[in-house]
């Protein structure tokens, strides 16, 4: 069984391989390993801890999905709190059979505290958005870069920045890690941080102009500039 805090259509305001800022439909699971230190950027502190109660098994959720076959949505976000801490196979292998038919694409959107190589090896057609915890997140002992080893061309590293130090942080760890992989490294401002100022902001936009094996795409997260959920 899965907890799952809500089934809901809306703008696909992260980052991904799929087009910001297209609809989406989001399966918000219930329940975050971080709860107790929560991240400042987090965008739903209702997810933060796991409702027990009315659990859905992967048929259920498949069923309300299908209800919703109208929607113009091309993208299925599967996200939380943290969708790695439940059993989702089962419910990625019936969105897989899904999105066939519909040439619809699938996202996990995870915290870097889990290894996604298990999903990624069993179902490689899905994408992963997976952060890593800067300094200011006061979640960086949680992070291990065996977690992201098997990241793709395909998925994206996130790294939330509030201030320099964040932007120094990624900066190292990245020169670290792309000498494995191959992924696309983005660094997210974290707007609700009074350390995000009008310098810090050019700053992470020179850094993304630097191209290269030295620079970075930039992610913002475009619902809440919006103002839509």
């Amino acid at each position: 069984m899965l907890y799952v805090t809500e089934i809901v259509e809306s703008i696909n305001g992260e980052i991904n391989a799929f087009h910001q800022g297209s609809p989406a439909i989001f399966i918000r699971f219930s329940g975050c390993n971080l709860a107790n230190s929560p991240c400042a950027f987090c965008d739903t502190p209702k997810s933060l801890k796991r409702i027990e109660k009315n659990p859905k098994s992967a048929d259920q959720i498949m069923r309300e999905l299908k209800l919703n076959e109208r929607s113009r949505s091309t993208t299925v976000v599967l996200t939380g709190g943290e969708p790695l801490s439940q059993d989702i196979d089962e419910l990625i292998h019936l969105l897989m059979l899904l999105e066939k038919q519909r040439r619809n694409n699938i996202i996990i959107e995870t915290n870097g505290t889990y290894n996604p190589y298990p999903i990624i090896k069993k179902f490689p057609e899905v994408n992963i958005v997976m952060d890593y915890k800067t300094p200011s997140t006061n979640n960086t002992d949680k992070m291990y870069d065996i977690n992201f080893l098997g990241l793709r061309n395909t998925d994206i590293i996130k790294f939330p920045v509030a201030n320099e130090n964040d932007m120094f942080f990624a900066s190292i760890k990245r020169r670290k890690l792309q000498n494995h992989i191959d992924s696309v490294f983005a660094l997210s401002p974290i707007l609700q941080s009074r350390s995000v100022t009008k310098g810090t902001l050019e700053d992470i936009a020179t850094i993304a102009m630097k191209g290269g094996r030295d620079g970075f795409v930039i992610s913002v997260q475009l619902h809440k500039l919006i103002n839509v959920y």
